[in-house]
């Protein structure tokens, strides 16, 4: 229900999984399938990996993260810059996403390391045509930050709370009935870019 919601208010749905998971050559069909019966477009689904959920068994998870790839669903790479061989998996992984660490993130206003490191994850993540998310937002100083460092999208706190299903379903149904104003807009995942406000519905699901 939750999924179909999503896709009706033009949204996306993120899911992180269990490396264990990802390990199975089977997945992908499984993934097909739950798409098929539900009606959900493929390319309305993210499946996000961590870092170090990789290092399990590097080939046989890319392998499987490919046919996912040919599915149609996205692939996003959680907590980058924390992991032990970040640029190799640039290299092996299809991904299409990049999440920075909010442990860079939370710091970076005070901390001009941090602040380096953000500007050049962000840097790196426009070369090799990625999506960047900042994680870890949870003010508006913060955004604007990010904003001015011509970041893709937010997650975090200021955004929302978690909420439980029901809650996040009503949102999404009634964001499919009317256009976000460019304040709302403004106040969630647009940040120099065209998407829907909760984009992908990562409010804590």
């Amino acid at each position: 229900m939750l999924a179909s919601a999503a896709v009706g208010a033009g949204a996306f749905v993120l899911l992180a999984w269990s490396p264990y998971t990802l390990l199975d050559a089977g997945f992908p069909d499984e993934i097909a399938e739950a798409l098929r019966r539900h009606g959900v477009p493929a390319r309305s689904l993210v499946l996000e990996v961590t870092e170090s959920s990789v290092l399990a068994d590097p080939d046989r998870i890319s392998s499987v993260m490919q046919r996912l790839r040919k599915l149609g669903v996205e692939l996003s790479l959680d907590d980058f810059g924390t992991g032990y061989s970040s640029l190799a998996h640039l290299k092996t992984l299809p991904v299409g996403e990049l999440k920075i660490d909010r442990s860079f993130v939370s710091r970076m206003r005070e901390d001009d390391t941090d602040s380096a490191i953000v500007y050049a994850l962000i840097q790196l993540a426009r070369k090799l045509g990625l999506t960047l998310v900042a994680e870890g937002v949870e003010d508006r100083a913060t955004m604007e930050a990010l904003r001015a460092l011509d970041c893709d999208l937010i997650q975090g706190y200021l955004i929302s709370r978690p909420l439980p299903a029901a809650d996040i379903e009503a949102q999404l149904a009634s964001q499919a009935q009317q256009q976000p104003s460019p304040r709302v807009a403004d106040r969630h995942e647009q940040l120099n870019s065209q998407r829907r406000s909760i984009d992908r519905a990562r409010i804590g699901v």
